[in-house]
C-alpha cells in the first residue's frame, strides 16, 4: 500500500491500530491521539517529515523508516526502531522521547531540541549532531556501533562549547559494566569509557566535549600552551561510584609548547574550585588516554572538569571577584581585588550590588548573580559559564546570553530552572529596553508583571 499521493495523513484518534500487509509508504505523518498508535502487521515508510504531537506511537517490533525530519513532542515505544535513512541530514526534535533509534544516513542527523531515549542508538552511517542540546539516555540504553568502529565520521558529536548539554546516561546501583560515550567534536572523536565496580544508589551522569584548553588555564597563573587544548565536563547525581573514567586524546591536541612526557591529570573539582593533580601513568602516555579513578565517590568529588597537562601550566585553586560597590564591570574598584576580572575567574555579584557590562567578552568561568547584573544590549561575545545565585539579570533584548544557566551542582541549582522545575530559590530576568523582541527557548517558568514607565516586559524565573 502506498500513500503518498496523500501529502499528510493524520492519526488523532483514541487508541488506534495501524493494520497492514506489507510496507506501507506514507509522505509526511502527524501522530496525535489521545493516547496511541500502534502498528501490528509490518514495516512502515514516512518518505517525508514524521511528527509524533501527543500521545505514544508504539512501533510493536517493526521498523519506522523515516526518510525526513521528526518532530517528537510525545513518546516512541517498542522493541522496532526508528530507522533514520534519508539522503540529507534530518533534524529531530520536540523533546519527547523515543524507543530504539537506528540512524543510517551518510548526512547525519542534528538535534533541533532535547530527546530522551530509552532504547538503543545504534549509528550504521553518519555522525548524530546533538549541537548544544541533551541527550538523555535511560537506564536499559546503549550506544551501539553497527558496522565499521565509531570514528570521526560515526559518532555523537557535539558542539564543543561549555554551554553544551552532552548525553546523560541513567545508571541503575546494579550497572558493573562499562559504557561508552562516543562522543567528540567537529572532526575529532574524543570518546569517555566508565568502567563501573559498583555504586550504592544508582543516577545519573553527564558528559560533554569541549575543544580548548580549559577557560581557567590563563596567564599568569596558567599557561594554556602546555596542555590540552581538549577537556571533558562532568556532571552527576549517582552516589557510592567506585571505578574509572578513562578519557582518549589525540597528539593533535597538545598545546603548541606542551611535552607530553611531563603530563599530569587534572581534575578541577566544582565543589571546592580546585585543580586536582596527579603524574600520568606511562600506559595513559603511550594509548593518548587520561584515566581517573574513584571509590565510593559522590558528585562533590565527581563533578568537575577533566582535562591532563604540565602541572605548574595548572592553577592550583580559581581566584574569586566580588563585587564591593553598585559598578562598572571594567572598573577595578567595583571588586573586591581592586581589579577587573580575567577570563576564567569566578565572579560574584554580592545582594546589595548591581554591576554593569557596558563593553564585549565578558567570559568568567562561574557567575553567582546574588545582586543584579545588568547586561548593555550592544555588547557581544559574553560567556558566562556555570551561573547560579538568586539575583536579578537585566537584558535588552530577549537572548540569553551564553553561559550554563540551569546546570546545578550537588544541592545548589542553577539560575534558572529546567522545564517542570518551577519554583522558589531560582534567579529573576528582568527584559527591558523599548522596543518587541522574542524570548529564546531557555524561558521556561515566566510570570509576567505590569510594564513600568520604562515600557519595560518583566519576566521572572520565581524567585
Amino acid at each position: 500500500f502506498t500513500s503518498t499521493s496523500i501529502d499528510t495523513t493524520i492519526f488523532n484518534g483514541a487508541t488506534q491500530i495501524l493494520s497492514n500487509t506489507g510496507t506501507v509508504n506514507f509522505h509526511h505523518v502527524v501522530v496525535e491521539p489521545s493516547n496511541s498508535l500502534t502498528l501490528t502487521d509490518d514495516d512502515i515508510t514516512v518518505e517525508g517529515n514524521l511528527a509524533i504531537n501527543s500521545g505514544a506511537l508504539a512501533d510493536g517490533g517493526y521498523t519506522i523508516t523515516v526518510l525526513g525530519d521528526i518532530h517528537n513532542a510525545g513518546t516512541h515505544q517498542g522493541v522496532g526502531k526508528i530507522y533514520l535513512n534519508g539522503t540529507t541530514t534530518q533534524d529531530i526534535g520536540g523533546n519527547g522521547t523515543f524507543g530504539n533509534v537506528d540512524l543510517d544516513n551518510t548526512e547525519g542527523a542534528r538535534l533541533t531540541g532535547n530527546i530522551g531515549i530509552n532504547g538503543d542508538l545504534t549509528l550504521s552511517d553518519g555522525i548524530f549532531n546533538i549541537r548544544s542540546y541533551l541527550l538523555n539516555l535511560g537506564e536499559d540504553s546503549d550506544i551501539i556501533a553497527n558496522g565499521d568502529d565509531f570514528s570521526a565520521s560515526k559518532m555523537v558529536q557535539c558542539n564543543g562549547t561549555i554551554t553544551d548539554q552532552g548525553i546523560q546516561k541513567d545508571f541503575s546501583n546494579a550497572f558493573s559494566s562499562t559504557f561508552k560515550f562516543p562522543f567528540g567534536t567537529y572532526l575529532k572523536y574524543r570518546p569517555l569509557e566508565i568502567d563501573f565496580d559498583g555504586a550504592s544508589d544508582g543516577g545519573t551522569i553527564k558528559a560533554y566535549p569541549v575543544a580548548s584548553a580549559h577557560p581557567t588555564i590563563i596567564a599568569p597563573a596558567g599557561d594554556p600552551t602546555r596542555v590540552l587544548q581538549y577537556y571533558w565536563g562532568i556532571v552527576s547525581s549517582i552516589t557510592g561510584y567506585s571505578g574509572d573514567f578513562v578519557f582518549k586524546f589525540e597528539d593533535v591536541d597538545l598545546g603548541s609548547s606542551a611535552t607530553l612526557d611531563d603530563f599530569y591529570s587534572a581534575q578541577l573539582v566544582l565543589a571546592n574550585d580546585s585543580w586536582l593533580k596527579a603524574a600520568l601513568p606511562q600506559t595513559d602516555k603511550d594509548n593518548r588516554t587520561i584515566t581517573f579513578s574513584f571509590t565510593n565517590a559522590d558528585s562533590e568529588t565527581i563533578d568537575g572538569s577533566f582535562t591532563a597537562g604540565e602541572p605548574d601550566a595548572i592553577p592550583n585553586v580559581l581566584t574569586t571577584y566580588s563585587s564591593v560597590i553598585t559598578g562598572d564591570w571594567d572598573t577595578p574598584a567595583t571588586w573586591d581585588r581592586n581589579s577587573v576580572p580575567p577570563q576564567g575567574a569566578i565572579v560574584v555579584i554580592q545582594a546589595e550590588d548591581t554591576v554593569y557590562v557596558t563593553t564585549h567578552r565578558k567570559r568568567p568561568y562561574r557567575t553567582r548573580i546574588n545582586g543584579r547584573l545588568e547586561i548593555e544590549r550592544t555588547t557581544l561575545g559574553h560567556n558566562f559559564g556555570l551561573v547560579q545565585g538568586s539575583g536579578t539579570l537585566a537584558l535588552e533584548n530577549g537572548i540569553l546570553p551564553p553561559g550554563k544557566w540551569n546546570e546545578s551542582v550537588g544541592e545548589i541549582p542553577g539560575f534558572l530552572p529546567i522545564e517542570g522545575e518551577c519554583g522558589t530559590g531560582f534567579g529573576t530576568v528582568e527584559f527591558g529596553g523599548d522596543f518587541s523582541y522574542t524570548l529564546d527557548e531557555n524561558f521556561t517558568c515566566l510570570l509576567y508583571t505590569s510594564p513600568s514607565p520604562r515600557d519595560r516586559t518583566r519576566s521572572r524565573m520565581p524567585s
